[in-house]
């Protein structure tokens, strides 16, 4: 569990800066982790709502993961399903037990996590700057 918010359920999972959650995300990718939960809205009951904005600044991570090759868990709310595309596996961030059912059905499925880190992957290339660049400078011609 890679958490990069500061109210998570478990204190030793909160990772306070995008270096710091890249390089546990590579920790655990090269110690054979078959997925990547990404934490960035807490879902402990009685959390604090955090602003759009604030949860755009977690979504590097997201991203990230997808470049690393592991399936991608969560949360459905805000820009987080924009960013982690249709094949990430989403979750209530408010459901303890809809977090745990979709870890355990990624973690008893080696086939649909792999299928997952694939899509994962071929999805996140959409995010290279070669590929944002040219996006941009298409709306920039058709505006000028």
């Amino acid at each position: 569990i890679l958490n990069v918010t500061s109210d998570s359920f478990y204190e030793g999972s909160r990772l306070p800066t995008v270096a710091d959650v890249l390089q546990r995300a590579e920790t655990m990718v090269l110690e054979g982790a078959d997925f990547l939960d990404v934490g960035g809205y807490s879902s402990r009951p009685g959390a604090t709502d955090i602003s759009e904005s604030e949860e755009l600044k977690r979504v590097i991570p997201v991203i990230e993961a997808l470049f690393s090759g592991t399936p991608v868990i969560t949360s459905n709310s805000s820009s987080l399903p924009e960013a982690g595309g249709k094949d990430s596996v989403y979750i209530n961030p408010e459901n303890f037990e809809d977090i745990q059912a979709k870890i355990l059905f990624l973690w008893n499925n080696e086939a649909e996590r792999k299928r997952r880190a694939d899509k994962g992957f071929l999805y996140a290339e959409n995010f290279r700057d070669e590929i944002i660049a040219t996006e941009l400078m298409k709306i920039y011609r058709e505006v000028i």
